[in-house]
């Protein structure tokens, strides 16, 4: 639905095209939008057309040409900042350094420069849909534009509390064919804001000012404006409805006035308040005096028509008492005698309040001191609550995620600090519980899973019989054999056999059949074909045992015998049972084989009623494993070169379902494989090569029939080889057993799998170098360079279907690392060769190939912008090589570090302290100074890695360098606030192989590392101090090479194996932003009063967490 605003602004605009009579002409359609329409209109598109507002900030709409005809016209860039701001409180974070990039540009923010933002709005300060938008910029800004985005998210989101004192009148000389007119200054303080003077972003008429107004408003800021205060001022002009320009720094004791008038306390406002008929004009000095203003003809003239008074320089008295001729005005020298004169007459009210304050005064000295004790005592004992809060939290968390989530939430209603928060995110996503229930066997090699949580485990020592209906509490319910060896298990659909293939000291093989709900019963032997040494099994209701031979035979045993089935097999691995023993698969090294066995006696061959779908490739192949649903239609089979394939019954296939799947990227074998009974879940162990370590990797039936299977999971808490996999036929539970002798039970059914969204074709070729890619902070763009060295650019606007764009590279050149620019859509692709090519990458299809930098004399191996226009490339010879691109079409070198004789192996750089880390290939990492990339001073060395350093990430907002080597340990987290004595404050371990790379976005304060062992994991570095594990990532097959967030941190982009993936990380990254709606969304209810005096203390008053 359409708002009033924009409504308004479609009108306005039809006159202004149709050429009505009564539409403003454009000049004065700018001046409505300027002076506060065009906020309007962006607050209102952000919900009720987005798309229109998304062209208005890209700068595709007509309608942004009204401000400016240039596109860095200052108007034209803040309205595009404008724009940006609405989109940042629709929830796109990244629109909001791009507003602060524009607001930069336009030139009005010098005022704050001398006054540098410290802590931006306490998070206790704003309710919790503001606190959202505003995401990690509640922390802190680097320069009064970034400040300036803040403050524009706040007021686009919310109405946040306000106090502002009496408008003061304002005087402007000639405006157009006019004398002179009047206006007002208002003044705006914002709780919690960054400290400073600012513009009120909701109009710009700021945007007026010349370069002599700032500073006479600085000084007057300096002098007056109270130290922590965040002041926004707005200067309205009456009497035209034009856009007037803002000459000179008369308004320098305007605001001066309305400064000093802020500090006072609202009594004394009321007492001494200001006259709002009586005008100020004048400069101000940084030691309170007023000098002299021009064009008093125009002002006397404009106060005279109102009936104000005017407050005037005395440095301009003797020139202009005749000009003042009917106008009441008062000669100042400084702002103190301004004040004065600028204020009613209330002497009546004065002597009353004089008399309260001299009363109240002495009652507040009496109770300061015991105040302060009482307040003292109740802070500790909240530090108390509150830790044990926490405590009761982490102790609830495995079994009551609910419990937990309400000791979180009363912590932080208690006291919300990011620690706090950091340990309510902790709660939300807890690990998946798993649970080692077998310890201390030689390997536990088979396992098997029933209805209602019945489970059978098979290893060294024996056969057992478990319940398993609680995953964090598996109970053994019977040892079905003992003292022998078992090396497959099998149950029936209806849990009430258990089968086991056993192994006993002379080495004969033999299998044996148990009834799960007898207490005495030793179970009886199945009996086999003579000749038969069986090596695989199955089991069915009605005492059916499928056994698979070593001779390649296939026996059917029941009560009327056993019976060979019609065909033999050559290297037989697998045999099981589907639609409750009506249908036998059979695996072996020359195929598949599939029987219908409604009638026993009398067999029949069906293995070609089952289809592999569109797949061209897929055919049969040897078969190593096999499982198959309850109903028989959907089989998974195991075999070589670490894929296996799904076979669907003639006509179940979806339309274009793919049949493969690829379990590892090396050409090893399936070893096992598991299906739920509805087929939507499978699992997998495939071998690695050199490793020989199983992958258990769980796969989810998509809903979209042209993906087939996702992977979404893997499952590795084994410290050695995965030997067999089992999944719950409702597929919510998984048993793994593995060569160290363990049994892991895991629950599948929790939040937290996330999965990938669209599998992208990458680059191809061979070459052996490290995968790199990164995407656009702002816009929907990423390049990839793949292990060929090319360089391909994709365009990202639909994550779940990436398109190929255009490739990078030039006459088979060779990349081997790239970096785009913080805010333009600039790309610097490093060449193998000593070069550097830039790429204007505005139209991602044809993009523009800027003047390369030229050619060093050693191979590029590592290239990151520092700030928009120096290219900072490291090579292998160990130098770094600073250029500024201030002239695109001439870069130009400005110096080259030279901080160790090894390789460069990464770069990173913190825009806002202006470090740059240099990392090299024997493991030491380096910091400079880089605000003078003439001459960049080295701050400090961090302790050497162990192995070569791999990759450097700032976190956007905190003093943290997060470092991964090739030690094989987890990426180390170093506050640099000294740079000189980095500190180790944390690391990010959780993954059992080398880390490859690190990606931290800095809308939502999410990292994601990959690593070698096939997984990528997600964490919130929200604190610094305490990384939390948001969720591993297992839809990749092999090495995962590299990741980057998209834009806005709802989409994050791997790089491993044969694919790049995307992956939907929109839940993570909210509940990493704001885990106090997150919580609240997945708790019944919050804690009662009755809980809240128990658990917390009747000290604190009940607090609703949600």
């Amino acid at each position: 639905m359409t708002g009033a605003a924009l409504a308004e602004l479609d009108r306005l605009l039809a006159g202004l095209t149709a050429g009505r009579s009564d539409a403003p002409t454009p000049g004065r359609l700018r001046a409505r939008m300027v002076r506060g329409l065009w906020w309007r209109v962006c607050a209102e598109a952000a919900t009720a057309d987005p798309a229109r507002l998304r062209a208005w900030y890209a700068d595709d709409d007509p309608i942004t040409g009204l401000f400016g005809e240039h596109p860095t016209d200052p108007t034209r860039s803040a309205a595009r900042a404008v724009a940006a701001v609405a989109l940042a409180a629709a929830g796109e974070h990244a629109a909001r350094m791009s507003a602060a990039e524009h607001w930069a540009g336009t030139g009005v923010l010098t005022g704050t420069e001398a006054i540098p933002p410290t802590d931006l709005f306490p998070r206790t300060d704003l309710p919790a849909p503001v606190r959202a938008v505003l995401g990690p910029l509640t922390r802190r800004a680097a320069s009064p534009a970034e400040a300036y985005a803040v403050i524009a998210a706040v007021l686009m989101a919310t109405d946040p509390p306000r106090s502002a004192p009496r408008p003061v009148a304002l005087l402007f000389d000639a405006v157009g064919t006019d004398p002179g007119a009047t206006g007002t200054l208002e003044l705006t303080v914002l709780p919690g804001g960054p400290p400073g003077l600012y513009p009120d972003p909701r109009t710009m008429a700021f945007l007026r000012v010349d370069a002599d107004f700032a500073p006479s408003a600085a000084a007057a800021w300096r002098r007056y404006g109270r130290p922590g205060d965040c002041v926004l001022w707005s200067v309205a002009v009456h009497d035209t409805e034009d856009l007037p320009r803002i000459h000179g720094g008369s308004l320098g004791l305007a605001f001066a006035v309305a400064l000093a008038d802020l500090r006072r306390s609202r009594a004394a406002r009321f007492v001494l308040a200001h006259d709002s008929s009586c005008a100020l004009t004048g400069t101000v000095t940084a030691d309170g005096a007023v000098g002299p203003v021009g064009g008093l003809d125009g002002k006397f003239a404009a106060a005279k028509r109102r009936g104000w008074r005017v407050v005037a320089p005395s440095d301009d008295r003797a020139g202009a008492e005749c000009k003042a001729a009917g106008t009441r005005v008062r000669w100042v020298d400084t702002v103190d005698q301004a004040c004065r004169a600028s204020r009613r007459a209330v002497r009546g009210v004065l002597v009353s309040c004089l008399a309260f304050l001299l009363v109240a005064t002495g009652a507040v000295v009496a109770v300061s001191r015991i105040s302060a004790e009482r307040a003292a005592a109740s802070e500790h004992l909240r530090d108390r609550v509150v830790r044990n809060l926490l405590a009761d939290a982490d102790r609830q968390r495995p079994l009551d995620r609910e419990g937990a989530l309400r000791a979180g939430l009363a912590a932080v209603a208690l006291r919300d600090d990011s620690s706090t928060r950091a340990d309510l995110t902790a709660s939300l996503v807890t690990d998946r519980p798993v649970t080692r229930f077998i310890e201390g066997r030689e390997a536990v090699s088979a396992a098997a899973f029933g209805p209602q949580g019945t489970m059978v485990t098979g290893d060294d020592l024996g056969v057992r019989l478990w319940d398993a209906s609680r995953v964090t509490a598996p109970a053994l319910r019977r040892v079905l054999s003992t003292g022998t060896r078992s090396t497959a298990v099998a149950i029936s659909s209806d849990g009430l056999l258990a089968a086991a293939l056993l192994e006993d000291q002379p080495g004969r093989r033999y299998a044996r059949l148990w009834d799960t709900n007898g207490v005495d019963d030793n179970g009886r032997e199945v009996e086999v074909p003579p000749g038969c040494a069986p090596v695989s099994l199955a089991v069915a209701p009605r005492e059916r045992v499928l056994v698979g031979c070593e001779n390649g035979t296939v026996a059917l045993s029941d009560g009327a015998g056993a019976r060979p089935l019609p065909k033999g097999h050559k290297g037989l691995r697998s045999v099981a049972f589907g639609a409750d023993g009506a249908v036998a698969v059979v695996g072996a090294d020359d195929g598949l084989a599939v029987s219908d066995l409604a009638d026993p006696r009398a067999p029949r061959d069906i293995t070609g009623t089952y289809t592999f779908g569109n797949d061209p490739r897929a055919e049969p192949w040897g078969v190593r494993a096999a499982a198959v649903s309850a109903d028989g239609q959907t089989l998974l089979l195991g075999g070589q070169a670490g894929e296996a394939q799904v076979l669907r019954s003639r006509g179940t296939r979806r339309e274009k379902e793919p049949s493969r799947l690829t379990v590892v990227d090396v050409p090893e074998v399936v070893s096992a494989v598991a299906l739920s009974a509805d087929g939507t879940i499978a699992i997998t162990i495939g071998m690695r090569t050199g490793k020989r370590k199983g992958v258990a990797r769980v796969w989810r039936r998509s809903d979209d029939p042209t993906r087939g299977y996702v992977p979404v999971l893997a499952l590795d808490r084994h410290d050695d080889a995965v030997l067999s996999v089992a999944v719950s036929p409702d597929g919510r539970m998984a048993v793994t057993g593995g060569a160290d002798g363990a049994a892991v039970l895991w629950d599948l059914s929790l939040d937290g799998i996330v999965e990938s969204s669209q599998t992208t074709p990458r680059t191809s070729g061979e070459g052996g170098r490290r995968e790199r890619e990164t995407c656009h902070a702002a816009q929907p763009l990423c390049v990839l360079v793949g292990a060929d060295g090319q360089a391909v650019l994709w365009d990202v606007t639909s994550p779940g279907s990436p398109r190929r764009a255009a490739g990078l590279a030039r006459g088979g050149a060779i990349a081997c690392c790239v970096a785009f620019a913080p805010v333009e859509p600039v790309v610097a692709v490093a060449m193998a060769d000593g070069r550097a090519v830039r790429w204007d990458v505005r139209d991602p299809d044809e993009p523009v190939q800027l003047p390369d930098i030229p050619t060093a004399a050693a191979e590029s191996t590592a290239v990151a912008f520092l700030g928009p226009t120096v290219l900072a490339i490291g090579s292998n010879d160990g130098a770094v090589a600073l250029w500024d691109l201030t002239n695109p079409d001439h870069p130009t070198r400005r110096t080259v570090i030279h901080s160790a004789a090894h390789a460069v192996s990464a770069l990173a750089y913190h825009p806002r302290s202006a470090v740059l880390a240099v990392g090299h290939a024997d493991g030491a990492i380096t910091l400079y100074d880089a605000r003078d990339v003439a001459a960049p001073a080295r701050l400090g060395v961090l302790p050497q890695r162990a192995g070569a350093v791999l990759d450097l990430a700032f976190h956007p907002w905190e003093p943290t360098l997060a470092a991964a080597d090739a030690s094989g340990n987890g990426p180390t987290l170093w506050d640099v606030t000294d740079p000189a004595s980095p500190v180790e404050s944390g690391r990010l371990d959780g993954h059992t192989d080398i880390v490859e790379s690190l990606a931290l976005h800095a809308g939502t304060e999410l990292a994601a590392t990959t690593s070698q062992d096939g997984t990528v994991i997600i964490w919130s570095l929200r604190d610094p101090r305490r990384p939390v594990r948001l969720t591993r990532l297992a839809g990749h097959t092999g090495t995962v090479h590299t990741a980057a967030f998209v834009t806005d941190g709802t989409t994050l982009l791997t790089t491993g194996g044969p694919t790049t993936l995307a992956w939907d990380t929109g839940e993570i990254a909210g509940m990493a932003t704001d885990p106090v709606s997150a919580a609240c969304a997945k708790v019944t209810r919050p804690l009662n009063r009755q809980e809240w005096e128990y658990r917390v203390a009747a000290e604190f008053p009940y607090r609703q967490s949600c």
